[in-house]
């Protein structure tokens, strides 16, 4: 439904946005619902609950029940054939989807007879020691597809038993399984065989585990090239891996991992990390990572002379956790959701495009004169984009248009955000282009398609997967 939510606030005090602005004809639309799977206790069904498991007739010994473990967080592959799900205790794993449109990595746009649907083709399970710990984050690795066809798929997944697994597919080796591959990457890189048994995962391997953090691990995110790995948690650290992917260049399993760099500094859990271009103005390195937290405030880290370090710790824009980031297409914005119920937007600046155009401000900063970094400012914010916490922000791709943004929340509530024609780059305006409620009770986490504008998805701690329909006014 549409909202008449206020319009974003700014720095500079923006104009207040118009109702026939706020006015949209835009709609999400659950299109699929995947319910998680059932689960049987007893031994024996009798003739109702044959016809329903969900129904337990007088003599049966066995009945069914849809798993209530909440789902954490999901992420599409590059090309958008493959769909990944966190899930939490008591059923920790990560269910993996395939889109049953795809054959051997390429889309079939011509047999209109075989369905647009999501079937379950694997569950990964950490080793047993560790199973009942809830999978927190997973994150398809953004690898190219060759000639069209990726026959490679690599995800990361963290878990509260402070490891990061790496799991692979490969579509030549069919459901062939080996450990051959297998090892664990301590911070002292010693190498341990792997506990994860392949007996059931269809085609699945586990290529490290990668362990070093002290506790929960929180979320985990791929840089643009699938070269780093980036980590946080409830240790209150961010650490940084270098990745050796073989299956990044087109060969067979097989992988190297190297600690970067463990990154202090925040005050308290470490709740999303998110990599962007620096656009050479942090460092020497092609991206800069941002990192929220428990402690309210975002940190941006940057590399020089292969050393991260922090380039600034943005405070004072939410009075709450930081839930989740997302970074803009290009890369010169980023949104912050907080527990606060608000929603942030930051811009880049060059120092000297900080010091023109926000001189009084700038006169505060230490050495901005001579400061060889740019510049990450708040410039507007949505003081009430959910009656409950952010829990979740996600920013459309390209192709929806410009300044699409969807978040989920403690509401239970997705909402997508527009810009409008009056926004200028120092004062954006934004309003509500839509907002429905789920059925998921708390929204844990949404996500958009890698490159269709009008396809959504959402998981929450019912333990459904949801895939909305957006269609813009």
């Amino acid at each position: 439904m549409p909202g008449a939510s206020p319009s974003m606030q700014s720095g500079a005090g923006a104009e207040a946005v118009t109702e026939n602005e706020r006015l949209s004809s835009s709609s999400l639309t659950c299109c699929t619902t995947i319910l998680p799977p059932l689960l049987t206790v007893g031994g024996g069904h009798d003739e109702q609950s044959a016809k329903n498991p969900l129904s337990l007739g007088p003599s049966a010994t066995t009945l069914s029940y849809l798993d209530s473990s909440p789902a954490w967080q999901v992420s599409f592959s590059l090309d958008g054939a493959w769909l990944v799900v966190a899930i939490g205790s008591p059923s920790a794993c990560v269910r993996v989807y395939h889109n049953a449109k795809f054959a051997n990595g390429r889309k079939n746009l011509v047999n209109d007879s075989i369905k647009d649907e999501w079937i379950l083709q694997a569950t990964l399970r950490s080793n047993e020691a560790t199973s009942a710990r809830t999978i927190r984050s997973v994150a398809v690795a953004p690898l190219r597809s060759l000639r069209n066809e990726l026959t490679t798929v690599i995800l990361a997944s963290a878990s509260f038993d402070g490891s990061i697994s790496i799991w692979e597919y490969n579509s030549k080796n069919g459901n062939q399984h080996t450990q051959k591959d297998c090892s664990s990457h301590r911070h002292d890189h010693d190498h341990h065989d792997c506990n994860h048994d392949h007996s059931s995962n269809n085609g699945w391997q586990c290529l490290a585990q990668l362990e070093g953090h002290e506790s929960e691990v929180k979320c985990v995110c791929w840089n643009a090239t699938a070269s780093l790995l980036a980590s946080c948690g409830r240790d209150k650290t961010v650490w940084i891996w270098e990745a050796f992917l073989n299956a990044a260049h087109g060969n067979n399993s097989s992988s190297d991992w190297e600690c970067l760099a463990v990154l202090p500094g925040h005050d308290a859990d470490v709740k999303c990390v998110q990599f962007a271009s620096s656009h050479d103005l942090w460092g020497d390195g092609d991206e800069i990572l941002l990192s929220g937290s428990y402690d309210d405030t975002v940190k941006v880290w940057a590399e020089d002379a292969g050393e991260w370090y922090c380039v600034a710790s943005l405070a004072n824009v939410h009075s709450s956790t930081i839930w989740s980031l997302a970074v803009a297409p290009s890369s010169t914005r980023f949104i912050s959701g907080s527990a606060d119920g608000s929603l942030a937007i930051y811009k880049a600046y060059t120092s000297a495009e900080y010091r023109n155009r926000f001189p009084e401000e700038a006169a505060n900063v230490m050495d901005v004169s001579s400061h060889r970094d740019g510049v990450w400012k708040c410039v507007g914010k949505l003081p009430d984009a959910h009656s409950e916490p952010v829990y979740s922000v996600s920013y459309a791709p390209a192709r929806c248009g410009h300044g699409r943004i969807a978040s989920g929340g403690g509401d239970g509530q997705i909402n997508v955000y527009r810009e409008t024609l009056q926004s200028m780059p120092d004062e954006p305006k934004f309003v509500m282009d839509v907002s429905v409620a789920t059925g998921h009770g708390d929204v844990n986490h949404v996500c958009w398609h890698p490159w269709d504008g009008s396809l959504l998805t959402s998981v929450g701690d019912d333990g459904a997967v949801r895939l909305w329909k957006y269609t813009s006014s």
